[in-house]
Parts: C-alpha cells; sequence; structure tokens
C-alpha cells in the first residue's frame, strides 16, 4: 500500500468517525485504478476510489449524480487528498454487479436508465463536455487521425503501413455514419458499460465507474454492453428499444448501425487515454481495433 492511499483511509476513517468496521479491496488494483471497500457498524458500505487526477471520474460521477440521483451513486468527498498526483474520492454504495453476465431485465433497465441520464446530459452537460476526450459524431474522422498519427510515432514499418491504410480513408466513407448519428445530440459515453458497472439494489439499477468517460455518440455504451455479454447478443433490439425509450426517440436503426463505427473509432480513443496514462507506447489492443475498424469502414462500399 503506498503512502497516498494509506493517507486517503486514513481521511476516510475520520469522516466515519470510528465507524469502520471492515476495508477489504473488491477487485485488483492497476495502473489506473486502486479501490478499497469500507464496511460500517451501522451496515453502510462506501467505496474509496483513487485514479489519476487527470482521470475525471469524480468530477463527472459527482456531476451526473446531481442529474439524477437514482440513477448515478453519490460521491461524498471528491479530493481527499488535494497534494496527491491522484484523485482519492469517497462514493456511496449503489448495490451489487454480477461479474459473470446480467440478467436480461436489469440489462433492460440498464438500458432505459442510461437513456434516461443521456438525454438529460443533452442539456445539463456542457461541464462534462469540457472534461472528457472528444469522439462526437462530426470528429469521427478525426479522432481516427488523432490517434493513428500518435500511434505511428511508435510503430514498426509493417504496424504503420496498417495504421496509413485506415489514415487514408477519404472523409465519403465517414459521411452516412456522420449523418446517422448526428440524429441524436452528443451526450457523455459510458466507454466500459458492462454487468461489472451496473449495480442493483432492489429494483433499482445504478450505473457506476464512469472513468473511462468520453463526449460523443451515447449508443456507444449499448454496443459495448451487448458485446460484453453473449447472451445480450440475441436480444439486442428489444435493449436498443428500451435504451430508446429512455431517449424518448423513435428506434433507429441506421443510428444503430453506425455506433458500431463509433463505438470502434471510440476504442482507438480509449487505446491512447489508457497508453497516455500509463506513459508508454499503444497496448495489442490498438492495431486489431484498426483492422476492424478498417473492414467495417469499407466493406460494403
Amino acid at each position: 500500500m503506498d503512502n497516498d492511499s494509506q493517507k486517503a483511509l486514513s481521511k476516510s476513517k475520520e469522516i466515519f468517525h470510528g465507524l469502520v468496521k471492515t476495508i477489504g479491496v473488491p477487485w485488483e488494483h492497476s495502473a489506473w485504478s486502486q479501490c478499497y471497500k469500507i464496511s460500517l457498524n451501522n451496515n453502510l458500505t462506501y467505496f474509496l476510489k483513487g485514479t489519476p487526477r487527470q482521470r475525471k471520474e469524480a468530477s463527472v460521477t459527482k456531476h451526473l449524480h446531481l442529474l439524477l440521483p437514482n440513477i448515478v451513486p453519490e460521491v461524498i468527498n471528491d479530493d481527499l487528498i488535494p497534494e496527491s498526483t491522484w484523485r482519492w474520492f469517497l462514493v456511496t454504495n449503489a448495490g451489487t454487479c454480477c461479474y459473470e453476465g446480467i440478467e436480461l431485465k436489469c440489462a433492460l433497465k440498464a438500458a432505459l436508465n442510461l437513456g434516461k441520464l443521456q438525454r438529460i446530459t443533452f442539456i445539463e452537460g456542457s461541464f462534462i463536455s469540457k472534461l472528457l476526450p472528444q469522439c462526437e459524431a462530426q470528429r469521427l474522422q478525426e479522432a481516427v487521425d488523432n490517434v493513428g498519427r500518435w500511434a505511428q510515432k511508435f510503430s514498426n514499418a509493417e504496424e504503420s503501413e496498417i495504421i496509413q491504410r485506415l489514415l487514408s480513408i477519404s472523409s465519403d466513407y465517414y459521411d452516412d455514419h456522420e449523418k446517422n448519428l448526428n440524429s441524436i445530440p452528443s451526450t457523455c459515453v459510458h466507454k466500459d458499460f458492462w454487468s461489472g458497472n451496473i449495480a442493483v439494489k432492489d429494483e433499482n439499477v445504478m450505473i457506476i465507474d464512469w472513468g473511462d468517460a468520453l463526449w460523443g455518440v451515447g449508443g456507444i455504451s449499448i454496443v459495448n454492453m451487448i458485446l460484453s455479454d453473449d447472451s445480450l447478443s440475441s436480444q439486442s433490439n428489444i435493449i436498443w428499444d428500451e435504451y430508446f425509450k429512455g431517449l424518448n426517440r423513435k428506434f433507429d436503426k441506421d443510428y444503430v448501425k453506425s455506433c458500431q463505427i463509433a463505438y470502434l473509432v471510440s476504442e482507438l480513443v480509449t487505446e491512447k487515454e489508457v497508453a497516455d496514462l500509463q506513459q508508454q507506447k499503444y497496448g495489442p489492443g490498438l492495431l486489431p481495433s484498426v483492422r476492424r475498424l478498417y473492414k467495417e469502414l469499407t466493406q460494403n462500399c
């Protein structure tokens, strides 16, 4: 345990005035996230989270909770150790997450709630939009170019050729997708939307862990959820239908199709974000994502 996490835990104990019963580590720590589960004598549970300060998870979670407190948990202290290079914050327990898949009824409620939250964020999200990496409909090609040029700095000749092939695609390949996606305003995207970040308590479903949030095409989150669980693929239409209900929009198959492209672009953006956090070159997922995006953009042309 490093010095900052010890300080954050000590500060948490002070906040709870001797009520702390147990402290555990709910999942393995990573280079960009640490989490501690704090159980109190009064049967309440909180989570102490730490992330590099450039990640905006605490600010985004805090702001989204203010918009819809029944869908996003409350941040009760958003910067426990201001002098740290990491931001440590306390968040309330949202419920139980299932890491081995999700029941369809919970997936449907999560999709509905996400749609409601993103619909409000259309109007109230200007603050959040300034915090997050941009992956908007009209900027998909710009995002690809940005990641591609960055990745080529670390590439050998063969890798650079693969990336250059994607960069050489003309704007015509993006135009129809941009038109389809612009039918819904940009919003806060939960980039890691899967059963492990969907918390259930009684009949309520909340959305947690906004560390990989983007600003752009909201449907990226639904694509991610369906891809993360094989059991959901056959139910994709009704999941999308619930999502559109939350948005107060009619089902739009063209938007859904183009969300697949936006999702692949977002994969590239996230690869760069993670590499920047770790101060290293891109990881093993970047080139497969480049190939998939190139194939999706060109296969019907």
